[in-house]
């Protein structure tokens, strides 16, 4: 039970760049479950389609969660 904008965090001190939530409703919405974080581009485009969100990548800044 974390949410997004907590595993973002988390995803953010493993990916090249920034891991940027877009919406306050996506950082503070709550998700459960696991991700492999020894692969992170992965476990952050799990997180987006496990809220419904769109992951844009911007190499080598980093990415954007947005809704």
């Amino acid at each position: 039970g974390m949410t997004v904008g907590e595993v973002a965090a988390i995803l953010d001190r493993r990916i090249p760049g920034s891991v940027i939530v877009l919406s306050d409703n996506l950082q503070n919405t709550v998700v459960s479950g696991r991700l492999d974080l020894t692969r992170p581009t992965d476990a952050l485009r799990t997180l987006a389609a496990t809220v419904d969100a769109q992951v844009n990548a911007l190499a080598p800044f980093g990415a954007v969660l947005r809704p």
